[in-house]
């Protein structure tokens, strides 16, 4: 396996309460993992700690086969892309500033970095950004039109489409999305799906993303990983989930979502 992030014995505590127990986890290069499960299962907690919102208890993450330690976060997360559910932008910029607002803080604050990453994408300057804002809008299918425009201006799937953009300014490495659209209505979030689906596809891009609805984690995901009590209880397509199930959980918790006979 051509691993991008590993995870090795990994595990996190709250209060004497266990969120993940030690865990191990592999996301392979160039595919989409999706982690899924019923609320609370560790999901978003496993995401958290690979990008270090929150510091495990134990064990190592790996990235590119270096361990991320303290002094190496920044950088990491230069790497990274984070969408999280509702966008989290801000509310007080525009789409296109928010959009903007990773390079535009690289160049004032850490230029040499700018341009490392201006060098390897072939970009540089706010002439390229424009252009790579635009390139972006068109892989996103959102209006250029509305780039003036503020976050309480624009849709819940509009906003979400922002988020996305703003993620993928600087061709992150890897792209993580919690709960992405969990919050948008089903036409919407059928729309959003294909769209990502064929973004990941030609991006070949490496993606880890959240959510506990197996539709979704089978639309999108090359490799399932089923959580459960802090525990990934199985680990492998839709197929295996629903024809090998590993234990009774998998097979209850498949069965309690409908649909799955069309997946």
């Amino acid at each position: 396996m051509n691993a991008l992030v590993e995870l090795v014995d990994v595990a996190k505590s709250y209060d004497g309460a266990v969120a993940l127990h030690p865990t191990s986890l592999a996301i392979e290069r160039g595919k989409t993992t999706v982690l899924l499960g019923p609320s609370g299962c560790g999901k978003s907690t496993l995401l958290r700690l690979i990008i270090r919102l929150i510091e495990p208890d134990s064990g190592a993450i790996r990235f590119d086969g270096a361990e991320i330690t303290s002094d190496k976060i920044d950088n990491f997360r230069r790497h990274v892309g984070y969408v999280i559910q509702e966008g989290g932008l801000f509310p007080h910029l525009t789409a296109r500033k928010n959009v903007l607002l990773l390079p535009h803080y690289l160049r004032h604050h850490h230029a040499a970095e700018l341009d490392r990453l201006n060098r390897s994408s072939s970009r540089g300057g706010e002439g390229d950004f424009n252009a790579r804002l635009s390139e972006l809008c068109a892989l996103t299918r959102f209006p250029e039109k509305l780039l003036a425009r503020y976050p309480l201006e624009l849709s819940g799937g509009q906003r979400q489409r922002v988020s996305l953009m703003r993620a993928l300014m600087l061709s992150p490495e890897l792209l993580l999305l919690d709960e992405p659209l969990g919050a948008l209505d089903p036409l919407v979030r059928a729309s959003l799906q294909k769209d990502l689906k064929e973004i990941f596809a030609r991006l070949k891009q490496t993606a880890l993303l959240v959510t506990h609805d197996l539709a979704e984690a089978a639309y999108l995901g090359d490799e399932i990983v089923l959580m459960n009590e802090g525990r990934i209880v199985q680990q492998g397509s839709i197929v295996d989930l629903r024809e090998k199930p590993a234990t009774e959980f998998v097979r209850e918790f498949i069965n309690a979502q409908r649909g799955l006979a069309e997946l």
